[in-house]
Order: structure tokens, then C-alpha cells, then sequence
């Protein structure tokens, strides 16, 4: 599903750019100035494995847990951006960024506090067998299995 959003996002940009006029500027500028291609080609790299980091976490974990990695990644970037510029911050804004610190906090602390697994969900294609699932699958194993032997048992007392 990613692949197809991609593409044909991909597929709109070009058709954008060529509607408004500005492929034929982006192609003379990338002719003029060739040292941008390896940039692009790295932003390219770090934007399919940003997608597929995002794809790997919500298969194997939860849109939720997803939340809480990209906010605090955003949140760390923010102060460190902070810190490395020296950016002038007011109290509002550090109220601002508390809010979203302590969101976080809590999020996690109610996380770890919940033994409750992360809801299935359907059309996963990683997935990723839980507890109550396993103790599902064997119930439903050892059943069958005496199933089996019972309908095995009836089968000979017939003739």
C-alpha cells in the first residue's frame, strides 16, 4: 500500500510541475547545478527508509506507539535546535514544549503500566503472535488433535 501512495504521489508531482510549468526549470537547474543530484538522491534514500521505519512500527507494534517515537523525535529535535542556534524561547513556548514532554511522560508511563497487548490488526503483513493469541492457537490445537482421535475411535467401533 505505501508503494502505491508513493507512486502515485509521485506520479501527481510530476504532472504538477509539468501543468504549472516548472519541470522544464527544475531540469535546466539540476543541469546548471549537478552537485544537487547526490543531495537528492540522499533525500530520496532517507524518505523510503523513513517510510519504511513507519510501515515496520505500526505493523509490528501500533499506530500508537508510532505517536509516541515521531513526537519524541520531534521533541528532541526542537531542543536540540534550541540549544545548538541559541534560539530565544518565551514561557509560553516553554510551556508549550512542557505540554508536549509531559504528554509524552505520560504516555509512555501508562504504556509500561498496561500489561494489555497492542490491538491485531487485520491486514497487517508483519504479524506478530500474542500471548492470548498462542494460548488460542493451542487450545484450538490440542482440541482438534482430540478431535481427531475421537472421531478415529468412533470410526473403528462402527464396523
Amino acid at each position: 500500500m505505501g508503494f502505491h501512495i508513493s507512486l502515485w504521489s509521485f506520479i501527481g508531482s510530476i504532472f504538477y510541475t509539468i501543468i504549472q510549468g516548472k519541470f522544464i526549470q527544475f531540469l535546466s537547474y539540476i543541469q546548471q547545478y549537478r552537485q544537487v543530484i547526490p543531495e537528492i538522491m540522499f533525500l530520496t534514500i532517507y524518505s523510503v527508509l523513513g517510510q519504511v521505519f513507519i510501515f515496520y512500527c505500526i505493523s509490528c507494534f501500533s499506530p500508537r506507539v508510532l505517536s509516541v517515537v515521531t513526537t519524541t523525535r520531534k521533541f528532541f529535535t526542537v531542543l536540540l535546535s534550541i540549544i545548538i542556534h541559541n534560539h530565544e524561547v518565551d514561557q509560553v513556548q516553554w510551556v508549550g514544549i512542557s505540554l508536549v514532554a509531559f504528554g509524552v511522560a505520560w504516555e509512555l508511563f501508562m504504556g509500561m503500566s498496561s500489561r494489555i497487548p497492542a490491538e491485531k490488526k487485520k491486514d497487517s503483513y508483519i504479524k506478530v503472535p500474542y500471548e492470548d493469541e498462542k494460548k488460542e492457537e493451542e487450545t484450538i490445537g490440542n482440541n482438534n488433535q482430540q478431535d481427531h482421535k475421537h472421531n478415529h475411535h468412533n470410526h473403528h467401533n462402527h464396523h
